[in-house]
């Protein structure tokens, strides 16, 4: 317990001592505003977000102050190290509560906490304090009322999200709700995607989402889509082209052409018999002996009830296909390659063998007429240099008509100004052309390889396709992979060089390494024996110099010795010469005295001879004391200077062995790369080769 912890709970019980029951403060905590409702609290979706934001952060799993967890029911019942923190039912007995409204010490959550949690509001302890009167349970499972769904705003039309197939042949854009699919190289819609569920909703009939769809993606195999918006994920999944029916009997079929209806097929042979197929059962509804040459051209009326064709003979025939019955024909002198409708099927135009195209009213002259005279053109376009072998009509355009001839020219006709208003240079002759329902864009085919696409309005080449794309994707797919893998061959080739050259690298470096030891070893020995060398010396200097030590208090003695000695001697001395002056004086005119006093000037003369010696005698142990003394001296230096020599010797011996650990170190090194350059090389070689 902390100091403030401590004063604070002594305060407390001075205050409850005389202000009321115990755990209770005089101003009752904070207020309370019961809610004014009658439904169960339910714990997970009301109690449990105050709870998360005002006191978990201390009471969760991994941090719980006094042993509390607040994070679920279960945890608050279990309570903490005082006990349960909830008394179902019973709310002033409950300690969650009369902490959180700051009715018992302490408070919840404090004052100082650093996690920025605040006191509950009045509300928010009616809303604790009727859940713990209701039995501090889960209470009843939230239920989440549907989204109000609302239109998406003006202005939200933009593409925000967009997906390309792994060829590249299809892209998808989202624009608000809506999801549609291009083609990639023409540009064209191919469609919308449509969620009925939310056109039976009452949504929009042509939207995929409710909301702002925000991300698009294929799988790599293009044949599923996934559309996200506000919490949902929609997938698409696109249908596989599949064959409705194969046709049998036309491996003679040299031209066909499809019913506006769809429902019919009309193949023209080359024997000149035209079949007219169902597409659902591919079975031959009306096989028609129209020609007697090679069918040329083919074209459906507008309402699907009549089929015009044309032959290598120069016939053209209107036959009706309910019955089969030819109902018109007409009559050219030269063949007919190609065949179209005009100005909404009241027309048919002709590619002739004198390279010009005729333009006839329609219907055409029945074969009971075959005997008059033949209708003239309504127009003649001429000007083409060489045969046109493909018409089409542009549906948005009345009365105009592309053509393409073997000059390689597509033309744009104004069949009533009878005069070209667009031409596009295909590059070669052209033997297939198709148009737009719209009339904006254009297909042309023919000697060159691939197909090109062009805007109408403009003459602009929009896109050229040479071959299969796909093929063309995949092809380019392999040659990436064979460069990958040349150069993934390349990347070997240069491992296992590196490979061989670390080889020869490791072993060079070994073979250095090796020698720079054998030389380390060699410094090593020599400094060694040089240390040796030095030690020596040392010891002899230092025995040098302790004999000098030694000898030089024995000098200091001989020195003292002698000293007294000559004191002596100088004392004797002068006593023998003052007895021999006394004994001269009295014994002055005796001549028994004279034999006496010769005796005592010897004595005397002697005295002063011994005086003589012992200061020689001084002088010449003084010379030895100073002599040891310099030795001394001498010997010391000479150990000094020993010692220096030593001193570098130790430490060239010291340098010496941290070289050889390193040349030991560098041969295990070098020894170590050799291996594993050897261990790699096979593998790299290996690698290379695959």
């Amino acid at each position: 317990m902390t100091i403030i912890q401590f004063a604070r709970l002594l305060l407390v019980t001075l205050v409850a001592a005389v202000a009321g029951p115990a755990g209770r403060v005089a101003a009752e905590g904070l207020p309370v505003a019961a809610p004014a409702r009658q439904d169960p609290v339910r714990f997970q979706d009301e109690i449990l977000p105050i709870l998360a934001a005002n006191c978990t952060a201390c009471h969760n799993q991994k941090i719980h102050e006094g042993g509390l967890v607040l994070d679920t029911v279960a945890a608050i019942q279990k309570g903490g190290d005082s006990g349960s923190a909830v008394a179902a039912g019973k709310p002033a007995e409950s300690v969650l509560f009369l902490r959180a409204a700051h009715r018992q010490e302490d408070f919840m959550p404090p004052d100082d906490n650093k996690v920025g949690a605040k006191p509950l509001s009045p509300p928010q302890l009616g809303l604790l304090e009727r859940w713990i009167a209701e039995g501090a349970a889960a209470g009843p499972a939230a239920v989440r009322a549907a989204v109000a769904w609302k239109p998406l705003p003006a202005g939200v039309g933009g593409v925000v999200a967009v997906a390309l197939t792994r060829d590249g042949l299809v892209a998808a854009a989202a624009r608000g709700g809506r999801v549609s699919l291009f083609d990639t190289p023409s540009g064209r819609l191919l469609g919308t995607l449509v969620d009925p569920a939310l056109a039976a909703a009452g949504v929009a009939a042509d939207v995929a989402h409710r909301d702002l769809v925000t991300a698009v993606e294929f799988a790599p195999a293009g044949d599923l889509l996934a559309t996200g918006s506000f919490r949902t994920i929609k997938l698409w999944r696109r249908r596989p082209p599949v064959r409705i029916a194969e046709l049998p009997g036309t491996a003679g079929a040299v031209v066909a052409v499809a019913a506006p209806t769809g429902g019919m097929v009309a193949l023209g042979m080359s024997d000149g018999r035209i079949l007219v197929c169902d597409v659902a059962s591919g079975a031959v509804k009306h096989t028609l002996a129209a020609h007697a040459a090679a069918v040329s051209g083919l074209v459906f009326a507008a309402d699907g009830n009549t089929i015009f064709s044309a032959a290598r003979d120069g016939v053209v025939l209107a036959t009706r296909v309910a019955d089969g019955v030819a109902v018109g024909t007409l009559a050219r002198s030269g063949e007919v390659r190609a065949i179209a409708t005009l100005a909404g099927g009241s027309r048919l135009a002709t590619a002739e063998a004198d390279n010009v195209i005729r333009v006839w009213q329609l219907p055409l002259p029945a074969l009971a007429d075959a005997a008059a005279a033949p209708p003239a053109p309504v127009k003649e376009l001429g000007g083409i240099p060489q045969p046109t072998a493909a018409l089409a009509e542009v549906p948005a355009m009345s009365g105009h008509l592309i053509s393409g001839s073997a000059d390689g020219v597509v033309r744009l006709w104004n069949t009533e100004a009878g005069s070209v208003v667009r031409q596009f240079a295909h590059g070669g002759a052209v033997t297939g052309l198709s148009v737009r329902p719209d009339g904006t864009r254009l297909a042309t085919a023919g000697t060159v390889p691939g197909a090109k696409l062009w805007e109408t309005a403009t003459g602009k080449l929009v896109a050229e396709m040479k071959g299969d794309m796909r093929l063309g994707e995949r092809q380019r797919g392999a040659e990436i992979a064979v460069t990958v893998a040349r150069q993934d061959v390349e990347h070997g080739k240069a491992e296992v060089a590196a490979a061989e050259k670390a080889i020869q690298t490791a072993a060079e470096e070994t073979k250095k390494a090796a020698e720079k030891l054998e030389a380390a070893r060699k410094v090593v020995a020599e400094k060694a024996e040089a240390l040796a060398k030095a030690v020596a010396k040392r010891m002899e200097a230092d025995t040098q110099a302790a004999a000098a030590t030694a000898a030089l208090p024995q000098a200091t003695v001989a020195e003292e010795a002698a000293a007294k000695a000559a004191v002596a001697a100088k004392a004797a001395a002068e006593a023998a010469a003052a007895t021999a002056v006394a004994f001269e004086k009295s014994a002055a005119g005796d001549p028994a005295a004279a034999a006496a006093l010769t005796n005592i000037k010897a004595a005397a003369t002697a005295a002063a001879a011994a005086l003589t010696a012992a200061d020689q005698a001084v002088v010449q142990v003084n010379g030895q004391v100073e002599r040891a003394k310099a030795r001394v001296a001498e010997t010391a230096k000479k150990a000094e200077e020993a010692a220096k020599p030593q001193a570098a010797a130790e430490e060239a011996k010291k340098q010496a062995d941290t070289g050889l650990v390193s040349a030991e170190r560098a041969v295990e090194v070098a020894t170590q790369q050799a291996q594993r350059a050897d261990a790699e090389a096979p593998q790299k070689k290996q690698a290379a080769a695959t």
